[in-house]
């Protein structure tokens, strides 16, 4: 399905409408064109987009430097597979003779789809006609820019004020995983590793706050790996901070944030909660302006 994405880029498709994937393998009466006219080429460009997607799902430090690593570890958590079609798309357009990628390049790629991905969801989602285009235009050697499809800061700013972050939401865990990066001390984290929705402030105290919608607010919550948060889910800061840092001989989180909440704070109260949730959100509006995504 990547590589369709890809063939479809190449020939400047940007119908949103896709076929399906055996459909488009046998178009021209079932002649299955497109292994037909070269189906060496076909397979060894499968086999090397394979190859990349199996590095990709181990973060293969060899090759991937670990801003990349950090990033695809951000994209792993977005709502939709769009970000591996984009991904499919640029990889074959620009790899080398070795299969390789030029980093920074590829970093600002990944970076720029991250911002635009993660605020798409929260003002215009089901709108894929940008994603298409952008496929279109990595294909024929240009720049992903999303021109035309830039945001209103403060729009988007009051949008994500008013975002419902539920747990059952995959926005809400991508724009977790993209605020744990913006620590410049965490370290990458694996893909294989289970990760729960972390309240901190558990459910439990929902009674002793003022705003109640405070509770759920991303201000509020973190990845914390699964067989800690069973342990820690539902006591008080106090003593969820013994497990962030690890007790009675138990590994500690690699949640660099949580490490250090741990070591700073006694408690974290209402107030923690709502600085904590405005910079989450000045620090992802100025995310998107870096990105050159604001109107």
């Amino acid at each position: 399905m990547r590589y369709m994405f890809y063939a479809r880029a190449s020939e400047g498709i940007r119908d949103t409408t896709t076929p399906k994937l055996r459909d488009f393998y046998s178009l021209d009466n079932g002649k299955f064109s497109l292994l037909a006219r070269d189906y060496e080429q076909t397979f060894r460009d499968l086999i090397t987009l394979a190859e990349f997607w199996k590095d990709i799902s181990v973060l293969d430090s060899s090759r991937f430097s670990e801003r990349v690593r950090k990033y695809l570890f951000i994209l792993h958590y977005v709502p939709n597979n769009m970000w591996t079609f984009l991904t499919s798309v640029y990889f074959m357009t620009n790899k080398d003779s070795r299969g390789m990628l030029a980093e920074k390049k590829f970093l600002e790629f990944l970076t720029k789809i991250t911002a635009f991905m993660i605020a798409s969801r929260i003002t215009r989602p089901g709108n894929t006609t940008p994603f298409f285009n952008a496929m279109a235009d990595i294909a024929a050697g240009h720049q992903v820019t999303f021109k035309g499809y830039e945001f209103d800061i403060e729009q988007l700013r009051d949008s994500i004020r008013k975002f419902d972050f539920n747990d059952s939401r995959k926005i809400t865990r991508s724009m977790i995983a993209w605020y744990i990066f913006q620590d410049e001390s965490q370290e990458v984290l694996s893909l294989n590793q289970k990760f729960d929705t972390e309240h901190i402030m558990p459910r439990k105290r929902e009674s002793e706050l003022i705003n109640k919608s405070n509770l759920e607010a991303l201000g509020n919550k973190s990845f914390l790996e699964r067989d800690i948060n069973i342990r820690a889910s539902d006591y008080r800061f106090s003593d969820k901070a013994n497990y962030y840092l690890g007790s009675k001989g138990k590994a500690s989180t690699r949640i660099h944030e949580l490490s250090e909440l741990a070591k700073t704070h006694n408690d974290f109260t209402e107030q923690d909660i709502e600085q904590r949730n405005n910079i989450i959100i000045n620090s992802f509006i100025k995310f998107i302006i870096e990105n050159n995504l604001a109107r």
